[in-house]
């Protein structure tokens, strides 16, 4: 985790030296795109930070489910916006979802950290200009949801052992971002809400992550 950190703090420290170096002569662009790097370091380190208490949480049991209502298709575009923006659009991320009336009885904090981890998942291992798409719809009161990218795939060896926390791909280390536990955490999630997670994996043909979880019956009560 803390070798994690040293990168983003790097960025954010050499960020705004040359702000202020930017500012006295002048270059609004430059100020600009240092910014945008502050920004996207500090996304990293709150993202990081955020995945260890979850993870934290599950392992300790206190992780606990907290039902509300509200809506699925406006809840996974905010979603998908964030990670667009947080991408700075290096990828192609579309929702199909068929245009009706979602509303649901979830946990709003699980499936967020369920559909981002994967989403951050499928963009730190795809190359840029690829697709990633998001498919969701409700039937026989359970959430489908689909997310498909067209990135290197898994190996048979990874694909065991893909959901263990802290788990790592070699040749991933010092190369791609990351402490190896985003798919831990979503499937914690995923297993909270009682439902299930599957992988479709194509070596060098991309994943297509397969999650269905049963939506709770609003209490009258």
């Amino acid at each position: 985790v803390s070798h994690e950190y040293r990168t983003p703090l790097t960025v954010i420290l050499s960020s705004a030296y040359l702000i202020k170096e930017s500012l006295k002569r002048g270059l609004d662009d430059e100020v600009d795109r240092h910014l945008h790097k502050i920004h996207h370091s500090v996304t990293v380190m709150s993202r990081l930070l955020e995945d260890v208490l979850t993870f934290e949480k599950a392992e300790e049991g206190i992780l606990e489910v907290r039902l509300t209502e509200f809506d699925l298709h406006e809840f996974l575009l905010d979603i998908i916006e964030e990670a667009r923006i947080n991408d700075q659009k290096e990828h192609n991320i579309t929702l199909y979802m068929p245009e009706d009336n979602y509303w649901i009885n979830s946990d709003r904090y699980l499936l967020k950290q369920i559909i981002s981890n994967l989403l951050n998942n499928s963009i730190k291992y795809s190359e840029k200009g690829t697709y990633i798409d998001v498919d969701c719809r409700i039937q026989n009161s359970s959430i489908y949801l689909l997310i498909k990218d067209e990135g290197k795939g898994i190996s048979d060896e990874d694909l065991e052992n893909v959901f263990e926390p802290f788990y790592r791909n070699k040749k991933t280390i010092g190369i791609t971002p990351g402490i190896g536990l985003g798919l831990a955490i979503t499937k914690r999630c995923v297993e909270l809400l009682n439902g299930e997670i599957e992988i479709n994996n194509k070596l060098d043909k991309g994943v297509i992550f397969k999650i269905t979880i049963p939506l709770v019956q609003k209490s009258d009560t």
